[in-house]
């Protein structure tokens, strides 16, 4: 026995199946085509605003990683434009901050910026520096409109030469030929 469908009846279970399967496929890629409208459309809004005003990225160089308590960390930065690393100087100030190990800011200074540079220094004093670990963080004010993820963060440590967990002992002296060997420790 055979089975023969009429396909030119509209009403007709296999005309009607593949009707469904083709909308099935063309409906999702409609919707899609909308959407990728739209992020196309908010890829260009943020071309044109990283134009007009480009983010900024700072980079800050000091002139070591660890300092003795009353020393001056001495510093020089640089401010680019992060869309194509060029030297900018939009906002003319670069702010400094110091933070300590607890998230505290012991320092903050501000330092002008010309021709997208700018140099500062802080002295370390006792006081506002205890011996331990410290954050240094550099920004500017327009990077702040961007979250704080982006500004620049290096850790530096300073040391009390001065503190009894520096003090030494020695606990052994040998003398072989012309070699002296020395085994010391930190007291604690």
């Amino acid at each position: 026995m055979s089975i023969c469908y009429n396909l030119k009846n509209p009403f007709s279970p296999v005309r009607h199946t593949i009707s469904l399967l083709c909308g099935l496929l063309i409906l999702p890629f409609a919707g899609f085509s909308q959407a990728f409208t739209a992020l196309e459309k908010k890829v260009e809004a943020n071309d044109r605003s990283n134009d007009s005003s480009p983010r900024e990225k700072l980079f800050v160089h000091y002139d070591r990683p660890y300092y003795k308590v009353k020393d001056t960390m001495w510093m020089k930065g640089y401010i680019l434009a992060a869309n194509n690393n060029t030297i900018t100087d939009s906002t003319g100030i670069a702010y400094i901050e110091l933070i300590n190990n607890a998230g505290e800011v012991v320092k903050r200074t501000a330092a002008p910026c010309y021709w997208g540079r700018f140099q500062s220094s802080i002295p370390l004093t006792a006081d506002n520096f205890p011996q331990g670990s410290y954050t240094l963080r550099a920004y500017t004010s327009w990077m702040r409109n961007f979250g704080d993820s982006l500004l620049y963060e290096s850790r530096f440590t300073i040391i009390n030469p001065r503190a009894d967990e520096w003090n030494a002992r020695i606990r052994e002296v040998k003398f072989t030929g012309s070699r002296i060997t020395l085994t010391a420790g930190l007291t604690t």
